[in-house]
């Protein structure tokens, strides 16, 4: 089969100039003088950004594994026989039979990898399946995402999530659990998946968690956390937030409602809510979420007048 040098795509037989790059098509991709093809690719991690894609090819290639990225162009020094269109995104590729000596590069690396599909099996079975039965404590399975890296927990969460008998009921009870934890991380990526699932069970359990008469670290988590969900209780408890006695809960208030607004209103987390100023500013919140949430129950038609927009009656 002819293949394009320039971006790696490969034609059936009978081709010779490819399509886009506009260039001779060649029966082999070159490497320096070798001439290297290979099978099937396989994803080893996704990354943000493309300098964590060169750090970790890099350290792949150090390690003998050859590795393919795109990121607005292919990147790699060895070529690919298989279908490019895998090539999307900032998706590190390795061809299959290296997949396991480039994980265990990642591995000592300490650097992210995907999760196999036979860790999360593992991980479902021995540990999702008994609580989903009724056995088990939530908190043992959230200490133990807590130890694990980004890619397994987030896919174990998901397997939760899908669960079709009770995936948000326990979902709820991990994210009761996991407030308690110092990893905002975690706390915010369960309570955004319950979130999207079920926003009330969300707001139930946040709602709960950050009143007043538990340890700081819960308020603070459920507050970082209520910025999550766009509901009337869940703003209003925010801004009362900022009357905690804790720093740490009113600043991480204060951080989500920056978020939501764009403005701080001048309130001080670092000051006592009962100063002069801090209650005024608690006070120019209110108001903000007044207009807010009249502005979001207006109807839909422009033309028409909420009841609050109405003229007062002729006395």
């Amino acid at each position: 089969m002819p293949y394009c040098p320039e971006c790696l795509e490969e034609y059936r037989a009978g081709f010779t100039e490819c399509a886009d790059c506009k260039v001779p098509l060649v029966e082999a991709l070159e490497a320096g003088s070798a001439t290297v093809t290979y099978g099937e690719l396989v994803k080893l991690v996704n990354v943000e950004t493309p300098t964590q894609a060169e750090l970790i090819r890099g350290l792949l290639e150090e390690g003998a594994v050859p590795a393919f990225l795109k990121h607005g162009e292919v990147y790699g020094a060895l070529g690919v026989a298989g279908d490019p269109s895998i090539l999307e995104g900032q998706d590190v590729l390795v061809p299959a039979e290296h997949l396991e000596q480039a994980r265990a590069i990642l591995a000592e690396a300490d650097l992210p990898r995907e999760a196999a599909d036979e860790e999360v099996e593992a991980a479902v079975m021995e540990r999702v399946a008994p609580l989903a039965g009724g056995r088990g404590d939530a908190g043992d399975l959230v200490q133990w995402l807590a130890g694990q890296t980004r890619a397994l927990r987030s896919r174990v969460l998901g397997e939760v999530a899908a669960l079709p008998d009770g995936g948000p009921a326990l979902l709820a009870r991990l994210l009761g659990a996991a407030l308690d934890l110092e990893d905002p991380e975690l706390v915010g990526e369960v309570g955004g998946l319950l979130a999207s699932r079920d926003e009330v069970a969300a707001e139930e359990v946040l709602l709960g968690a950050s009143v007043g008469g538990g340890p700081p670290p819960r308020r603070r988590n459920a507050a970082s956390t209520l910025a999550l969900l766009d509901s009337d209780r869940a703003l209003e408890r925010l801004i009362r937030l900022l009357e905690d006695p804790d720093t740490t809960v009113r600043d991480a208030a204060l951080e989500g409602l920056y978020g939501l607004a764009g403005e701080s209103f001048d309130f001080d987390p670092e000051s006592a809510p009962d100063t002069v100023d801090n209650k005024i500013a608690v006070g120019r919140w209110l108001e903000w979420f007044r207009r807010r949430s009249r502005r979001l129950r207006r109807p839909l038609d422009p033309n028409a007048r909420a009841p609050h927009d109405l003229p007062p009656e002729a006395g």
